[in-house]
């Protein structure tokens, strides 16, 4: 069974969609097709065989017939931009996008849809879906935005199982990995700030030990240096390295911001002939948040267009990611 459907009543082209039982045709306009893709463009040229028959027929059994009917409806203003779409339908739309390359012509579009859908899902494994869908529909700022993200809302555990999942053949080979190696920067520069806090305080030996054995009062200094492990034991931040492996950024700030700093009322506070409790006057809580936005602040997501100039990592060229998903570009040949 042969279904129809017309995107241009009067056109002159036949797109024959799908097969089986789905097999649809889509009537439209060889011209709209030519300016908004330069597959189609290419294939109703002359020296293909589509476009030298006076009746022009092209046979697509490989595509979904829901998508390219879409498609040829948007393309032929048939659609207005706040339609809604599914999410299954919108990855389908870019798969086809990429294909037939007309990003450009549904700009739009895809603009409104990307701002729909990245901002309606908190499933993390909707993510990497989203990067390719933003890079098959060549749009910039969603782009640079999710790479990013995904530093914030995958483990390192999570993402290596991501990045040895086979994508659909869109995202160029490497720029998960990119990402990858952009989230374990972060991590270990953040491992290494909240090691730093509690280093002096390791390494300054209390000059008052004959004193705390005579008062059988608690030396200030090894106090706090417990209670510091304590509390990052108590909020599942210890061992450290393990915690970061296998939570999130979003999730190891959210445990940060429940550390307590230890009671100011406390007698070990306040031991006088402390001699060692000079060195210990930190904020642990306050260093701890600090030491998470110093290992968070230059996080940069991936441009777009030095990923398809074949530059996937985030530091190579001379891009210039700024923030909101910007770019400034000096590659040659890039305005």
């Amino acid at each position: 069974m042969v279904h129809a459907s017309d995107s241009k009543s009067e056109g002159d082209l036949t797109l024959v969609v799908g097969s089986g039982e789905q097999k649809t045709k889509i009537r439209a306009s060889s011209q709209v097709l030519s300016l908004a893709s330069p597959v189609f463009a290419a294939m109703l040229s002359p020296n293909f065989a589509e476009g030298q028959s006076g009746s022009k027929v092209i046979c697509l059994p490989d595509d979904d017939v829901e998508a390219l009917t879409w498609y040829c409806n948007a393309l032929h203003f048939r659609k207005r931009h706040s339609d809604k779409i599914s999410f299954a339908l919108f990855e389908k739309l870019a798969i086809l996008c990429d294909k037939y390359d007309s990003s450009q012509a549904l700009d739009v579009w895809s603009h409104q849809w990307l701002q729909t859908w990245t901002g309606s899902f908190d499933r993390e494994d909707t993510h990497p879906k989203i990067l390719w869908i933003s890079y098959a529909f060549n749009n910039h700022s969603s782009f640079w935005n999710i790479s990013r993200d995904l530093v914030w809302s995958y483990s390192a555990q999570k993402l290596e199982m991501v990045c040895n999942q086979p994508m659909n053949g869109i995202l160029p080979e490497g720029v998960l990995d990119s990402v990858d190696t952009a989230l374990r920067k972060v991590l270990r520069k953040l491992q290494t700030s909240i090691e730093n806090i509690i280093v002096p305080q390791l390494q300054t030996d209390c000059p008052s030990k004959k004193h705390h054995r005579i008062s059988h009062q608690p030396c200030h200094h090894l106090n706090k240096i417990g209670h510091y492990f304590h509390e990052l034991s108590r909020l599942g931040l210890w061992p450290l390295s393990q915690v970061l492996y296998r939570n999130n950024v979003q999730t190891i700030l959210g445990k940060l911001l429940e550390f307590e700093n230890g009671d100011p009322n406390a007698d070990w506070q306040y031991n006088n002939f402390c001699l060692a409790a000079n060195s210990s006057q930190i904020d642990q809580r306050q260093s701890l948040i600090q030491a998470f936005e110093d290992a968070t602040a230059a996080q940069k997501g991936l441009c777009l267009q030095c990923v398809k100039n074949g530059k996937v990592s985030a530091h190579e060229g001379n891009c210039q990611a700024q923030d909101e998903g910007q770019h400034k570009h000096t590659l040659e040949g890039t305005a």
